[in-house]
């Protein structure tokens, strides 16, 4: 079976592991989380990084250093994974989805401006399958609002909007070193930022919200999570950032090879180009299947794909329809956009072991069945 994502690990993620183990590293506070979270930051151009126990506990970490609570909302596309919606609504806030644009999959600028309101305190932009947002003109907007801009680069490590790193336009950036990301700890995450006071912020934050003190050993001013990653998950982390290029490198022959066999493919629509001043990381190959001309749509080739040992995903189901929406999110209307292109939705193969011979047996069964 050709997997949808599967991580590249090997010799280097091993040796580092066995250094970490060598030097009795383990826990969050080791030189290992630090070492990793100085070449993380230099790597993405970001001035401080925070590494956590995961992408989501990332998401959570950065909307509780913003103060995000009671009374506040955060702009969330409908279109992108739950902990994207789920970690507002933990901060007591509201998430108010909006659409996104059919070309790319990313949140919709003009949807964004008319969902904006006096209590809107941050929006989400989720960098969908490795594909920068529209960060110039988001960007702009927050400032002219007085609204944080939070990036989500959970896929987009390695992307690139107006030829600088994404995780450079909001106040904060998010990453995920999930087993089938760019690079993976295992389980991991990060947030960067700018601004030494936030960051400071997200540490505290992090481990308990413990300050030091001279009498007391175990003081916290506020409830505080233990987000911290451990030295084991950072070993691997390193190993995995020197090599990002290569990962990178990879994924973008292969996405090309992708579309050059698949462009003129009936009732199949391959991704859009990227704009020269941009970079996509190609996280994930994803396509959408016109159900009138293939038969059974999006979920009879996956069912046909899976049968003649390829693996795929199918898109995120908009989170606005879901029955968390009810209860922890908002949207006064249909999204018509992410409501039509979702379930025509398709992830081929894209992981970072991925083969060209891979690519042109995914190619080769989408054409025999859409010739079919």
């Amino acid at each position: 079976m050709i997997p949808v994502h599967a991580p590249e690990l090997g010799a280097a993620e091993l040796a580092a592991l066995e250094r970490c183990i060598d030097a009795a590293e383990a826990g969050g506070h080791s030189p290992a989380v630090e070492s990793f979270e100085a070449e993380f930051g230099l790597r993405v151009q970001s001035s401080h990084a925070v590494a956590t126990s995961s992408g989501t506990a990332a998401l959570h970490l950065a909307f509780a250093a913003l103060g995000i609570g009671p009374g506040d909302e955060v702009i969330v596309p409908s279109f992108t994974f739950a902990p994207c919606a789920d970690m507002v609504t933990l901060t007591g806030a509201t998430p108010i989805f909006v659409d996104s644009d059919p070309d790319t999959f990313n949140i919709a600028y003009a949807d964004v401006r008319c969902a904006m309101t006096p209590a809107t305190k941050a929006v989400l932009a989720v960098h969908l399958y490795g594909r920068p947002c529209a960060l110039s003109a988001l960007s702009e907007l927050c400032r002219e609002r007085g609204v944080a801009l939070v990036e989500d680069c959970a896929q987009g490590l390695g992307a690139e909007h107006d030829n600088r790193p994404v995780g450079l336009f909001g106040v904060l950036a998010c990453y995920s070193f999930y087993a089938n990301k760019v690079i993976t700890t295992g389980e991991g995450g990060m947030v960067t930022t700018e601004d030494g006071a936030l960051a400071d912020r997200l540490r505290w934050l992090r481990s308990h919200a413990q300050v030091a003190d001279a009498e007391r050993a175990y003081l916290h001013t506020a409830v505080g999570y233990n987000y911290r990653m451990s030295a084991f998950n950072a070993a691997v982390g390193r190993a995995q950032l020197g090599r990002l290029d290569e990962f990178l490198a990879r994924k973008a022959a292969n996405a090309a090879r992708y579309s050059a066999r698949l462009a003129d493919c009936p009732g199949v629509r391959v991704p859009a180009a990227t704009p020269a001043a941009d970079r996509h990381a190609n996280w994930a190959y994803a396509i959408t299947v016109d159900p009138r001309i293939v038969v059974g749509g999006a979920g009879g080739l996956a069912t046909f794909l899976q049968a003649h040992g390829c693996q795929t995903r199918r898109f995120y189901h908009p989170l606005h329809l879901h029955p968390a929406a009810a209860a922890g999110g908002s949207t006064a209307r249909r999204l018509i956009a992410c409501e039509t292109f979702a379930p025509a939705g398709l992830v081929l193969p894209s992981g970072n072991a991925l083969e060209p011979a891979q690519v042109d047996v995914v190619t080769a069964a989408i054409r025999s069945y859409v010739k079919a």
